[in-house]
């Protein structure tokens, strides 16, 4: 009897590892989480074994299209010319940037067989006259530049220095609220950790209290039967003794 109370006391766990084993069996839809990250205690081997789990899922885990029914973005530009220019781009799937053509920048005479021909001094003279066009036109952007460059830069690095502050500003605000998130979380488990040690402690008394219910009615039950065989006995025996008076 002994024997069977101490096996059945050694199988209630004393460290707490039955608090992740007692809740009931989830659906197979349902994923389950009954771990209290503030509370639990985790060593090396749990860390371990957690990120080989990590690594394998890792290996079979496909990411989705998170993209998958949002509209397209559709490029839009406020030049005509740009805008064909682009669609003539996705037409042929060619998004590079053309190479520069060295000739477009020279000026030169037709070619010695057609320098008699006066349409071919016409063209030659056209392209001198867009060349200087062009040249007169890198000039005035050259002295633009001179002038009103530095202060658009500067206004530009001054909205680069706002927008770095606001995104500093909402990122102190977003790291401020995990803090307080978490802080919740752990004041919460903390809570609930205090009461599933209760309830643990609740739980051993009571499994002990039926044990020891169990071994005394195991011993009260013994009893009885050596007291029905002792019944039993003096009965026969006295129904011997009765026999042998009579005869």
């Amino acid at each position: 009897l002994g024997r069977k109370i101490m096996s059945q006391l050694a199988l209630i766990p004393t460290d707490g590892s039955f608090v992740a084993g007692t809740q009931a069996a989830p659906e197979p839809e349902r994923v389950l989480i009954d771990s209290l990250p503030y509370v639990d205690a985790f060593d090396e081997d749990d860390r371990r074994r957690a990120e080989e789990l990590i690594r394998l899922e890792l290996l079979k885990f496909a990411p989705p299209n998170y993209l998958e029914g949002r509209p397209d973005h559709k490029i839009e530009f406020s030049s005509e010319a740009m805008q064909k220019t682009w669609a003539e781009m996705e037409k042929s799937g060619n998004f590079g940037i053309p190479a520069l053509e060295p000739t477009n920048g020279e000026v030169k005479p037709p070619e010695e067989n057609y320098r008699k021909n006066v349409g071919e001094w016409v063209l030659a003279l056209n392209n001198a006259k867009r060349q200087f066009v062009q040249n007169d036109i890198k000039f005035e952007n050259l002295e633009l530049q001179q002038q009103f460059g530095a202060n658009a830069w500067i206004k530009h690095n001054e909205f680069l220095e706002t927008y770095r502050k606001s995104l500093e500003k909402q990122l102190k605000a977003l790291q401020e609220e995990r803090e307080e998130l978490n802080r919740q979380r752990k004041q919460e488990q903390s809570q609930q950790g205090s009461k599933i040690a209760k309830l643990e402690a609740q739980w051993h008394e009571l499994i002990e209290r039926n044990l020891q219910a169990e071994a005394a009615c195991l011993a009260l039950e013994d009893e009885v039967n050596q007291l029905s065989l002792r019944v039993g006995d003096q009965t026969n025996g006295a129904k011997g003794t009765d026999s042998m008076d009579t005869s």
